[in-house]
């Protein structure tokens, strides 16, 4: 059964899991959606329930990269979930433009867009000053 709220993007992005502040482990996204993504390959030992930061990089004029404190929701040999718990709005914002920009055609993304379908977001640059 399906959990997700939004709609499932397929978008393969480069980036980076960081889990713990030891183990970083190149990924690509498999799908993407504005509260979670599915990446691979799958970091050795990862557990639900384990908090991360999901680094993209992205390919695109207006944004280069976009961090994002995730947990694994599930994971197996072919890829892990992760849900987005927190992420700087400014870099939310730029996912989302991104995504708006590049999706611009899919009517289920404008709409969650436009209603506000979309995680807690936390201006970092407040709590890091």
């Amino acid at each position: 059964m399906d959990n997700r709220q939004n709609v499932r993007l397929p978008l393969a992005l480069s980036g980076q899991l960081t889990i713990d502040t030891l183990r970083n482990q190149v990924v690509e996204t498999r799908d993407v959606s504005l509260r979670g993504a599915r990446v691979s390959p799958v970091p050795a030992d990862v557990r639900p329930g384990d908090t991360c930061t999901l680094t993209l990089f992205i390919a695109d004029s207006e944004v280069s990269c976009v961090s994002i404190h995730c947990r694994i929701c599930h994971a197996d040999e072919a890829a892990c979930g992760v849900s987005f718990i927190e992420a700087d709005a400014t870099d939310f914002i730029m996912l989302g433009d991104y995504l708006s920009r590049t999706f611009r055609h899919d009517s289920r993304l404008q709409a969650e867009i436009i209603g506000g379908q979309t995680p807690v977001l936390a201006d970092w640059s407040r709590v890091l000053n």
